[in-house]
């Protein structure tokens, strides 16, 4: 069971499925912690799994997302659980690492890239492709300019930043 974290603003709702860890433990008292620091008193944790988010039809404006997308082998039932969830005209979530060309194999299958969600990303044609069949709309990727140096510091010398790079979303619920 992973946590989604449920920030709520009077009617502006995001919600945080980047708590990807097992059961209520230290990551959730560490998260819960911080939102006290900050002084946040609208946080809700909520235990649930990424592709069947713990909250209601409709009532969310914007998702954020680390990348707890890219560890799910299922991705578009993670994708049809955010538009389910989003309201109208709800979307535009950054989306952090996304597949620029494809990666090789001896690449792919170490655990570091595993883990820190580098082999999991998808193609940006595909995940356009993917976001359009959902039913999302003005869909438009940003790769970031300073992706390379900041996936080559995380992973030094695996050349990760040939293949991927940190991007947001734009990515719409129809009225």
């Amino acid at each position: 069971m992973s946590y989604a974290a449920v920030i709520l603003q009077s009617d502006f709702w995001i919600i945080n499925c980047g708590l990807g860890y097992k059961g209520p433990g230290k990551e959730e008292v560490k998260a819960r912690l911080n939102a006290e620091k900050m002084g946040l008193k609208n946080v809700e944790f909520r235990p649930g799994e990424i592709g069947h988010l713990p909250v209601a039809d409709g009532s969310v404006n914007v998702i954020l997302s680390n990348c707890v997308i890219n560890l799910s082998p299922e991705k578009q039932k993670v994708l049809r659980g955010a538009f389910r969830i989003l309201r109208p005209r709800g979307g535009g979530w950054p989306y952090p690492m996304v597949a620029t060309v494809d990666m090789p194999d001896q690449l792919r299958e170490q655990a570091a890239m595993i883990t820190g969600c580098i082999t999991g990303a998808e193609r940006i044609n595909r995940l356009e492709e993917i976001l359009a069949e959902i039913g999302f709309e003005a869909i438009r990727i940003h790769v970031k300019s300073h992706s390379r140096s900041l996936v080559s510091s995380w992973f030094p010398g695996s050349g990760a930043e040939n293949y991927v790079a940190l991007a947001d979303i734009e990515a719409f619920k129809p009225l």
